[in-house]
């Protein structure tokens, strides 16, 4: 996480809602982990997502080349999505924290396809969710953990992302049964 982007409950209390000038607002967001983010300025929080976006859609592209690596193009191509954009920088443009806009426009994709008319497309919800989580951890530096298979194993799941199958040590899982996911 950005130094400087993050205040205490105590700073944020006493500098909610200050104008400093027509260039400076200071607004407050409080994450699910309690933690209050500094928006500084629309385009500081717009090339924030950017870069983010950026880093993850080279990661894909590079699991693209890999074997079975086409989820990860369909994931990439998700993410150049004018439209997906456009409700990110819009949210932005309302005084929205990077980390705020991006969630609250990747609920509403994933709210899209959970109402779809095709089973297909109401799979999608869980690419939605995936890349969703990927930018995240690359705008707050805030990994998830990872699962660490000691030994030859069978994974018992609820339900796994494409992003946490690629990182599975192959030679150690002989099989994967989901409960909820395909």
């Amino acid at each position: 996480m950005e130094e400087g982007r993050i205040v205490s409950n105590e700073q944020a209390a006493e500098l909610q809602g200050i104008f400093i000038d027509e260039d400076t607002f200071f607004n407050f967001v409080q994450d699910i982990n309690g933690i209050y983010f500094l928006f500084l300025s629309e385009q500081d929080e717009i090339e924030r997502v950017k870069h983010a976006i950026g880093v993850v859609v080279q990661h894909l592209q590079e699991q693209a080349k890999q074997p079975k690596g086409e989820i990860f193009s369909a994931h990439s191509m998700m993410l150049s999505d004018p439209e997906l954009w456009a409700s990110v920088e819009a949210r932005i443009q309302t005084g929205m924290i990077a980390e705020q806009a991006w969630i609250e426009s990747l609920q509403t994709l994933a709210e899209e396809f959970r109402q779809a008319e095709s089973q297909y497309m109401r799979e999608r919800e869980a690419d939605v969710h995936d890349i969703a989580r990927q930018v995240m951890v690359e705008m707050t530096g805030v990994t998830p953990n990872a699962i660490d298979i000691q030994e030859p194993s069978i994974l018992l799941a609820r339900d796994l992302m494409p992003s946490d199958v690629a990182g599975l040590d192959k030679s150690k899982v002989l099989g994967i049964c989901l409960s909820e996911g395909g």
